[in-house]
């Protein structure tokens, strides 16, 4: 994030707490300290003695760093905050602002140009991308949803058994896909029906998008991953394939499982449809 303030201070601030899910994924990404980039990166600001180095660029409580270099070990370090990130900032004083009005954006763009490169780096790729906004499709819907009323004992409870409804999917769908898969996971070949959805390949739209060539027996957890796309489904290897998100999770065993198919014909999944939903992520 490139940014000015009133006050003239120029700023470049890798800002974890803006990750949100992607965080670990983002700053994973981040070249090591002493990789060729951040050494070159390190070697212009350092040459220009006015770049400041610290977790945030304003405010006197939080630590600061000599070089860039820095900025970039507690970046990766497991003592990184919560909140705040790395920054990488130059105050001007109004005096300065007042002589020369154009100096601010002059920062900037010096800044820019020195940056970009690892700018280019933490870019999402086409993954990341469709899986934030995907994340982002989930969290306005969630802002939607009427305040709960704790006084309402009675509709809370509907409302409980509504969502368990819509998350196993229409029954009779359900039921034909727990047949088809013999009340297994198609994926962790989890055996809990409790636990069991009914998943679209193709979103769902209507009565047609209900068959069992277009969906898949899956654990709850496993469905989430699927529709927010940082789980797929290759449709040429057949094989399951992770965001880099999820590397150091307990799902990275899954990465290049084989997809269990039913022995029926018909019921297998489509392989069309495994395309489709394979395109709106890559």
């Amino acid at each position: 994030q490139l940014s000015h303030h009133i006050t003239g201070s120029i700023q470049t601030h890798l800002k974890t707490e803006k990750l949100g899910q992607f965080r670990r994924t983002s700053i994973g990404k981040i070249p090591a300290a002493d990789s060729p980039l951040i050494t070159l990166i390190d070697r212009k600001l350092s040459s220009r003695t006015e770049w400041q180095f610290a977790i945030k660029s304003r405010g006197t409580v939080f630590e600061s760093f000599s070089s860039f270099k820095e900025v970039t070990s507690h970046l990766k370090s497991t003592r990184l905050l919560s909140r705040g990130g790395g920054s990488v900032h130059r105050v001007i004083s109004p005096q300065s602002i007042q002589s020369n009005p154009s100096v601010v954006s002059q920062g900037l763009l010096e800044l820019t140009q020195i940056m970009f490169p690892l700018m280019e780096v933490l870019r999402p790729n086409a993954t990341e991308s469709s899986s934030i906004k995907a994340q982002q499709e989930v969290d306005k819907t969630a802002l939607m949803l009427p305040i709960f009323d704790p006084e309402n004992i009675e509709d809370g409870k509907k409302q409980l058994l509504r969502n368990v409804a819509i998350r196993q999917g229409q029954s009779k769908f359900r039921e034909s896909l727990l047949e088809a898969y013999q009340g297994r996971c198609a994926i962790t070949r989890t055996a809990i029906p409790a636990i069991l959805q009914a998943a679209h390949i193709i979103p769902y739209d209507g009565k047609k998008t209900n068959n069992v060539p277009n969906g898949l027996l899956l654990r709850s957890d496993i469905h989430n991953l699927f529709d927010l796309g940082i789980l797929r489904i290759n449709p040429d290897s057949m094989q399951i394939e992770i965001s880099e998100e999820l590397s150091d999770s307990d799902y990275a065993k899954l990465n290049k499982r084989e997809l269990y198919q039913p022995n029926k014909h018909s019921h297998k999944p489509s392989v069309s449809a495994l395309q489709f939903r394979y395109s709106l992520i890559y």
